[in-house]
């Protein structure tokens, strides 16, 4: 600031409304080129509760993280709607999304969410090293 006095950080916390969770529309391109248009899909962040709670159930031999977070993160479309599910023959929403979309599809997915989310980027900037006595 430039009066010379500056605010902490619990001070600013206080001062400020609670973050809106992040959104945004993704195209996927090789999905717009199969489907011979374009095909956009919104996604949302997730939070820190959320996002643990898939990597626990996730954890497994047999589990799928990059799934979970998509079907975590994605807003439109219905992922889990059943015409879907019919659609591609699939049981679960986990097994229909590698129906329609490529193996790099779902990691770039997966990764856009995280990094509305917070991951995959630096949040913070190292301002100076505090000594100890």
């Amino acid at each position: 600031m430039s009066t010379g006095t500056q605010r902490n950080a619990l001070e600013i916390l206080l001062g400020m409304e609670p973050p809106k969770a992040r959104t945004a529309r993704v195209k996927l391109l090789q999905l717009s080129e199969t489907a011979g248009e374009d095909v956009y899909f919104d996604i949302r962040a997730l939070g820190y509760d959320r996002v643990r709670e898939i990597q626990r159930m996730e954890s497994g031999a047999e589990g799928n993280f990059q799934a979970a977070v998509i079907l975590a993160g994605v807003t439109q479309p219905n992922l889990s709607d059943p015409e879907l599910l019919e659609k591609y023959g699939a049981p679960t929403p986990y097994e229909v999304l590698p129906k329609f979309l490529s193996a790099g599809e779902i990691e770039e997915l997966c990764r856009r969410i995280e990094l509305l989310s917070g991951y995959r980027q630096n949040v913070t900037e190292l301002v100076k090293d505090i000594k100890k006595k």
